[in-house]
């Protein structure tokens, strides 16, 4: 019957109205939500701690047509080459990117981006059913070899020490 069965603290959320949103859609309004109703409770200066869990790019493989529209086809490739796949896909990434500037947008906004620190990462390699690369390594997600372990990731924040940013690990 396709129905959310989802937590919000202690309240079971099955709201079928939102069926037709995106999960990054809600997931944004939440944290929007939760960053909003911190700071009005304890302002920019009182730290919070954010799990927020995006689900991009992750199977089913599909993403709204607005995202899929801004992906194009590869210079040198014949666009009967790409499939539905690649452009979801595509569509996705491009999805998961606009989530992570929402997210910086309304730090920003409620006065956090000095004090925050901000770390990104997958939690696994590409997936290689999906057209998800873990190159140079071998394997794919789902795989115990480094391509389905080695996930990238990223840390920012004003916080860091000088001579620690710009490094790579």
């Amino acid at each position: 019957d396709k129905y959310l069965d989802l937590q919000d603290g202690d309240n079971l959320v099955t709201d079928k109205n939102e069926l037709a949103m995106h999960n990054s859609y809600l997931f944004g309004q939440k944290v929007e939500g939760f960053i909003s109703d911190h700071h009005k409770a304890y302002g920019s200066d009182t730290p919070f701690f954010l799990y927020y869990a995006m689900q991009m790019v992750h199977s089913p493989v599909s993403a709204p047509d607005i995202y899929r529209d801004r992906c194009h086809t590869p210079s040198g490739v014949d666009d009967d080459e790409t499939d539905d796949l690649n452009w979801n896909y595509c569509g996705l990434n491009v999805m998961l990117d606009e989530a992570v500037a929402n997210l910086t947008c309304v730090l920003d906004s409620y006065g956090y981006t000095d004090n925050t620190i901000l770390i990104l990462a997958s939690d696994n390699g590409g997936d290689s059913s999906a057209i998800g690369s873990s190159y140079p390594f071998r394997g794919s997600k789902g795989s115990p070899w480094n391509g389905g372990v080695a996930a990238t990731a990223f840390i920012h924040s004003p916080l860091i020490a000088s001579k620690r940013q710009g490094k790579s690990y």
